[in-house]
């Protein structure tokens, strides 16, 4: 007898067997799903502990030399700062200037959130900004004005702004601390950190990573007075190209402390503009108002 199935079946058998096949996919991806978001909840509690942990170690092994123009100024004299500094020492930077009880400007992100839990345990906040690429202008001026206005209502509040961050391109100062430190009328910073040991991991900043029992060097300097704010679009930039070239130089010198001389793979990811600041030799002038450096603070 034959057993077969009526050909006029074999269409709801293949429909029946494709609906099981997205089930089952369906399923596999929840799964999925339901293990990335596990994982990263348990990343989002244990990382920024492990994180302090790991740096109170860095920094309590190693020795550090802090030199110029820190927080402690600006503050004694009642005034804000922002501190501009590259993406790729934020690693090491967040955490010495998130014990300066200051601000740190992180991204609309996971790694936001992360920062987030790192700092305000340290005494220190964050504001969100920078994650979408929706919209630049408005969303740049939106994140100023919440900037200038937390300034204005905090006396000697410091912000710490990754200014090539965050996603880019790498030694090119963006706009976002400069106009903060225009609106606000407060001094703009710059920030440089080097160390003897360390690893780089493959961002797109090539962010890198102090060693225990290290030796390791920051550098402030300032204070870079802004230009008015009716002065207009050509002072700002003007303003934004000498910080840019200034925190170039520091960086050259940074790097000349415990590498020598620079090579010309690194001098190559920088602005070609900014070239002869970065093989500038010469000592940085760390207090730009020579006052300052005599303050016993």
């Amino acid at each position: 007898m034959n057993s077969e199935k009526p050909i006029a079946s074999r269409p709801k058998i293949q429909r029946k067997v494709r609906r099981e096949g997205r089930h089952k996919r369906s399923l596999k991806r929840r799964v999925k799903k339901k293990v990335r978001r596990g994982l990263f909840l348990f990343a989002m509690f244990f990382l920024p502990t492990l994180y302090r942990w790991y740096m109170a170690f860095v920094i309590k092994t190693s020795k550090v030399e802090v030199r110029g123009y820190t927080p402690h100024y600006h503050r004694s004299e009642g005034r804000g700062c922002v501190y501009a500094l590259w993406h790729e020492e934020s690693f090491l930077t967040l955490y010495q200037l998130a014990k300066w009880k200051g601000y740190v400007l992180v991204s609309q992100s996971d790694f936001g959130d992360f920062v987030d839990r790192v700092v305000k345990p340290l005494g220190s906040g964050t504001i969100m900004g920078g994650g979408s690429q929706t919209d630049g202008v408005r969303q740049i001026q939106t994140l100023v004005d919440e900037l200038v206005e937390t300034m204005k209502s905090d006396e000697g509040v410091a912000y710490a702004i990754a200014c090539d961050g965050s996603t880019g391109p790498a030694f090119r100062m963006k706009r976002g601390a400069v106009r903060t430190a225009i609106g606000a009328r407060v001094p703009v910073g710059i920030c440089r950190s080097w160390m003897k040991r360390y690893f780089r991991i493959p961002t797109w900043d090539r962010t890198m990573i102090p060693l225990p029992f290290n030796k390791i060097l920051f550098l402030y300097q300032g204070p870079f007075e802004p230009p008015e704010p009716e002065e207009g679009p050509r002072a700002e930039k003007r303003f934004r190209d000498r910080v840019e070239k200034e925190l170039c130089r520091l960086s050259g010198y940074a790097h000349r402390q415990f590498e020598g001389e620079p090579t010309e793979e690194w001098l190559s990811r920088f602005p070609e503009v900014h070239r002869e600041a970065l093989m500038d030799t010469s000592e940085p002038q760390l207090f730009n108002h020579p006052e300052d450096a005599e303050k016993e603070l």
